[in-house]
């Protein structure tokens, strides 16, 4: 009699297959950038065939969105564990602001170690059929980073906050790909002056009341900036 084998079962298996050869690959890309040759050589490294990278047919850039998904995920879980020590009293609680900068720095931090193949992932991530995707996992960073930080805003505050730290982040992440200072040191200062650039936003947008359109057309304007900065890579100019 043959075992019974529950539905989704194959499934899983395929998955942590394929699962155990993308973090694998990772380890290929400062010497195969991202791409199939780093699929192909993680499929081998789990002693799968070289064929096994077929299970990939969109190439290089399921290795990034499995680098940047991952990653998000381990933010995440930093920042889960950080806020319990908090709340718990083990920990000093820090400020919004300075929560935002180390949750930033800490994710900017996870691409060091492939940070000279990372223009390639940037332009992978920035094709048409590849940016929603990207923007997703994008919105996930800052969605995680806001709500940990305890955020409970549900007005423009919630939108204003959440672009503002992506252009943020995407800015600091073009900046580190030219840093040669000591442990990425202009970056993060130049991380800070980016943050303290939210802040007054944020302060503009608290302080708006209904029907200033004066108010509204200058946070909107700054809004509208970022966000076009962040779909077309080009920096923003503040």
């Amino acid at each position: 009699m043959f075992p019974v084998v529950p539905r989704g079962s194959e499934e899983d298996r395929e998955d942590q297959v394929r699962e155990r050869v993308l973090q694998s690959a990772l380890n290929f890309v400062p010497q195969h950038g991202w791409s199939r040759n780093a699929l192909i050589a993680g499929a081998e490294i789990e002693g799968l065939p070289s064929v096994a990278h077929g299970m990939f047919p969109r190439g290089g850039i399921e290795l990034v969105l499995y680098f940047y998904a991952s990653s998000n995920q381990k933010l995440a879980d930093m920042l889960a564990a950080e806020t319990r020590l908090s709340q718990d009293g083990r920990m000093q609680k820090k400020s919004t602001e300075l929560f935002i900068r180390d949750a930033l720095e800490t994710r900017l931090r996870m691409l060091i170690p492939y940070l000279s193949k990372w223009p390639q992932a940037m332009g992978l991530m920035s094709l048409p059929w590849n940016a929603p995707e990207a923007l997703e996992n994008l919105k996930t960073v800052v969605n995680d980073i806001w709500f940990y930080a305890g955020d409970t805003s549900v007005d423009l505050n919630w939108y204003s906050k959440r672009v503002s730290v992506a252009g943020v982040y995407k800015s600091s992440e073009l900046f580190m790909l030219q840093d040669s200072s000591d442990d990425f040191r202009e970056t993060w200062s130049f991380m800070q002056r980016r943050i303290n650039n939210v802040m007054k936003l944020g302060d503009l947008a608290g302080q708006m009341q209904p029907g200033s359109i004066d108010g509204v057309g200058t946070f909107m304007s700054g809004a509208i900036e970022i966000v076009s900065y962040i779909l077309s890579l080009v920096p923003p100019s503040f």
